[in-house]
């Protein structure tokens, strides 16, 4: 059984985790052990935050159980064709009210956004691979896990080992194989102006 590996193109030196970084939809039936998860939980605990208000708040499923299920159903059905071969499935919410409660977080989003990148690319030490995914529903969620007013589901993550094109639809081979181009960096790294090159490239 072969598993997909893809070799992305990286013209400045990077760390090794995000050279390899990619997002895969055949995962491995493996279930991911649980001294990995506590440390891509621990690099999620330590993301920079406004404040340090650490907005985010995780739900996640293991497969065969309830909140997996949960979970899955609230995918659109694009997405349950391949999410279904990961043996992990993860809610990533963030509260836009503050710790204290008393004003409103208008970084949640952004700050729960860090709080995932550095859960992933722990995740990748370890050669745990994520899916980040939007197509899902918000209200099937909320309702699902009953969550308070101020806390909003961001993405939902498929994680594992990567598997084998045989886990997945076969619609999906193709584009499981191919490897993605970046943009070049005069395109949105610049100076003085919007649209200007920094010069840096």
């Amino acid at each position: 059984m072969t598993k997909i590996t893809k070799k992305q193109e990286v013209i400045h030196p990077v760390l090794k985790e995000i050279e390899h970084r990619w997002s895969p939809r055949a995962f491995d039936l493996q279930m991911p052990e649980e001294k990995y998860l506590r440390s891509m939980f621990e690099a999620a605990r330590r993301a920079p935050s406004a404040f340090n208000d650490q907005p985010w708040s995780f739900i996640i499923g293991r497969k065969g159980d309830e909140t997996y299920t949960h979970i899955l159903t609230s995918l659109i059905d694009f997405n349950v064709g391949w999410a279904k071969s990961a043996p992990i499935l993860m809610v990533a919410c963030g509260s836009s009210l503050s710790s204290n409660g008393q004003q409103e977080n208008t970084t949640y989003a952004y700050d729960t956004g860090q709080s995932i990148a550095y859960f992933s690319l722990q995740a990748m030490q370890f050669g745990i691979y994520t899916h980040q995914m939007a197509g899902f529903s918000k209200s099937a969620l909320a309702e699902k896990f009953i969550l308070p007013s101020h806390i909003h589901p961001l993405t939902v993550l498929a994680i594992g080992y990567p598997g084998a094109l045989k886990h997945i639809p076969e619609n999906l081979h193709v584009q499981e194989k191919e490897v993605k181009g970046r943009k070049e960096f005069n395109t949105f790294v610049f100076t003085k102006q919007y649209g200007e090159p920094s010069g840096i490239f």
